[in-house]
């Protein structure tokens, strides 16, 4: 696959400088509109969809508490990791 700007960790343009856990929840929060991690996760324990964040594309989208390789709707890879797998709730 050829570099892509728009998907640069898919194309292989961050290889070299894999992304922490720390910084997808800090991207979670940011687009998701929360005021701090701990808004989001006091959120997340009490529902039955949670924010997810593609570990590809770096998009965010609703899934399942538990998902660990859901469907990115907007890259089309199995790469979406809820807010909850990430920090080792579930």
């Amino acid at each position: 696959m050829e570099f892509n700007p728009k998907y640069p960790i898919l194309s292989g343009g961050l290889k070299s400088k894999p992304i922490s856990n720390e910084r997808l929840m800090r991207i979670i929060v940011e687009k998701e509109g929360f005021e701090s991690k701990l808004a989001l996760l006091e959120h997340a324990v009490y529902d039955s969809v949670v924010p997810g964040i593609c570990t590809a594309c770096l998009g965010t989208q609703d899934c399942e508490p538990d998902a660990r390789a859901n469907w990115c709707d907007i890259c089309e890879t199995r790469t979406v990791r809820s807010c909850l797998d990430i920090e080792g709730i579930i």
